[in-house]
């Protein structure tokens, strides 16, 4: 098979290049330093990737879990701005649980606090709105 001249110079213009890339690209060129913990590393992934947002609401939904013990009553959940709405299956269940949102937010808030993954800010739940 024959190539046309013009062909062959752009692909040894392409070949040309590439092979100088790594050199006069420092990102390319790996330097040794200091090992870092997996904390740090994992940290500044979800830093970089921006998945911090959703693995708090993650966490909080979690809190929600454990503080209410209504975990099997409960159908969604969603947080936005200090506010957590819950729909409950069971209206016994939510009229027990109106009564003690004060309660169950501060508990949420201190599950949080002592949560290592969670690295959101201080007391996240100001208001708990079940439907």
């Amino acid at each position: 098979m024959e190539y046309d001249k013009e062909y062959l110079e752009k692909v040894k213009a392409a070949q040309a290049a590439s092979a100088t890339r790594p050199a006069a690209n420092p990102f390319f060129r790996m330097r040794r330093t200091s090992p870092l913990d997996m904390s740090s590393v994992m940290g500044a992934y979800v830093k970089d990737m921006k998945l911090s947002r959703g693995l708090e609401t993650h966490r909080i939904c979690e809190a929600w879990d454990s503080a209410s013990g209504a975990g099997q009553f409960t159908l969604r959940k969603f947080f936005r701005s200090g506010t957590l709405y819950v729909t409950l299956t069971s209206s016994m269940v939510r009229s027990q649980l109106w009564f003690q949102r004060a309660e169950l937010s501060a508990r949420m808030n201190s599950i949080l606090a002592a949560d290592p993954l969670y690295s959101g800010k201080e007391n996240p739940v100001k208001n708990i709105i079940l439907k």
